[in-house]
């Protein structure tokens, strides 16, 4: 796959290629470890309950992701790998979140929607993040020799 996206795209495209690598990593966890009721976490089925809050973590994501993209950040493989895709996973992960507490929440439970959701983005995408911001940098090295 990487083959076909061309050397300038992705030197331009970094950490919105990036973003969205890391999303369908996350999926692709979410789906082995939770089969098909993975899916239906995020559905769109009651009300779209669970399909707003996830796609406001996506576009989120995908935001920041082109933000940076934009921004001068020094290309040094600690921000590369580690830094700026923790960060753009951390606001993500807190936008789903309050979309999914203003949505669906009470006062008084502030922990089942704020507060859990925000714990299983982090199991499934800290993983995720950690092992597509490496592989990721290590794919533009390799291309750009």
């Amino acid at each position: 796959m990487f083959f076909l996206v061309p050397n300038s795209l992705m030197n331009k495209n970094y950490y919105l290629i990036g973003s969205v690598l890391g999303l369908l990593t996350a999926f692709v966890i979410l789906i082995i470890a939770r089969g098909s009721d993975g899916v239906t976490l995020i559905s769109w089925s009651q009300n779209y309950n669970g399909f707003i809050p996830s796609l406001v973590g996506v576009m989120t994501a995908l935001g920041f992701g082109y933000f940076f993209d934009r921004k001068s950040v020094p290309p040094v493989f600690i921000n590369q790998a580690f830094l700026i895709p923790l960060f753009i996973l951390i606001c993500a992960s807190i936008m789903g979140g309050l979309t999914n507490y203003y949505m669906n929440g009470y006062p008084n439970f502030f922990f089942d929607y704020f507060t859990r959701p925000i714990w299983v983005m982090g199991l499934f995408g800290f993983p995720a993040t950690i092992v597509v911001g490496m592989a990721w940098k290590f794919i533009n090295t390799q291309l750009a020799k």
